[in-house]
């Protein structure tokens, strides 16, 4: 990762760390200011802030449209994962505060236990992201992370190595200068091969993680649109 996107990310990381500071401050004193009476799940501003949560954390569910079409040009995929992990953070302290600190069993407990442990493994999947090794190859000015990358970069010098290896055949003298690459096409596969191993390691950790992850997603926004249905139409 280059200078450039880590100043980036390090950038948004701090904008939005701030705006939810921000953000979390004034609905707290908002709330502490209101009347007791206007204070509760069943209140106008209580209902209000658990559509928020159940809206902002839908929202964050987009970081997943965006990395399953990393081909498109939808704003950085590091941006994307802060706004993930603030909205989900977000969302859960509107769903607190919906609650009235007041915590009994039933769909809006269940909901709010499942939106907790949606943050709790989305902060694991943070820790994995940021910490699990990475293969961050680098040849021609080129970047190859993911296994897909490797496989292709692999075939490629493959490819090259046979070609050269069918012309010195076919001249029936050896060249030293095409000797010389295929020597250093053979070094490369064996450190994209190290690499390759290393990138399969991180994608079956995030491939656990993610089976844990988005059914617990799932889960929450199941219940609570239930309970939301349950409040206003039944």
């Amino acid at each position: 990762m280059s200078n450039g996107t880590l100043n980036n990310t390090s950038n948004v990381n701090k904008i939005m760390a701030a705006a939810t500071l921000v953000i979390t401050i004034a609905v707290l004193l908002m709330y502490k200011a209101l009347p007791i009476e206007y204070q509760g799940a069943r209140t106008t501003f209580g209902k209000g802030l658990g559509i928020t949560a159940l809206a902002l954390a839908l929202f964050s569910m987009l970081y997943s449209l965006r990395r399953i079409h990393m081909k498109y040009r939808w704003g950085k995929l590091e941006a994307w994962l802060q706004i993930h992990i603030y909205t989900g953070l977000l969302a859960l302290l509107f769903a607190l505060i919906h609650s009235n600190w007041r915590f009994q069993p039933g769909a809006a407990t269940t909901a709010l236990i499942l939106l907790f442990l949606t943050d709790l493994s989305g902060i694991v999947g943070w820790v994995i992201y940021i910490y699990a090794p990475s293969a961050m190859s680098e040849r021609d000015g080129e970047k190859y992370g993911s296994p897909d990358e490797i496989y292709a970069r692999m075939d490629k010098i493959r490819q090259s190595i046979e070609t050269l290896e069918h012309r010195i055949a076919k001249a029936g003298n050896s060249d030293e200068e095409m000797m010389s690459e295929i020597s250093s096409g053979e070094e490369e596969l064996k450190v994209l091969d190290h690499d390759l191993k290393i990138a399969m390691r991180r994608e079956e950790m995030i491939g656990i993680w993610l089976n844990v992850h988005i059914p617990i997603s799932a889960a929450f926004i199941v219940v609570a649109s239930v309970h939301g249905f349950v409040t206003f139409y039944l």
